[in-house]
């Protein structure tokens, strides 16, 4: 089973788990994984197989988090 990824257009299979490039980061002991693909995108995987990718609280809680500390820095980010 692929991992899921979730995107601005909602959630979507993953081709690739893993970019080319840097390794993502780790959050959610292992179950999210957070890679910067290009400039301005951010992409979350949800790898978590013994449950069939279901969401759990340490995923959401993640996810949240990474969402949230994105808004903020996007937000007080100088424009050009």
């Amino acid at each position: 089973m692929r991992p899921v990824s979730l995107s601005a257009g909602g959630l979507r299979r993953s081709v690739s788990s893993v970019p080319s490039g840097a390794a993502p980061c780790e959050l959610a002991d292992g179950k999210l994984l957070l890679d910067e693909p290009t400039d301005g995108f951010v992409r979350l995987t949800i790898s978590n197989p013994a449950k069939r990718n279901a969401l759990d609280h340490p995923i959401l809680d993640a996810i949240s988090a990474t969402l949230g500390n994105r808004t903020q820095s996007s937000k007080s980010a100088p424009s050009a």
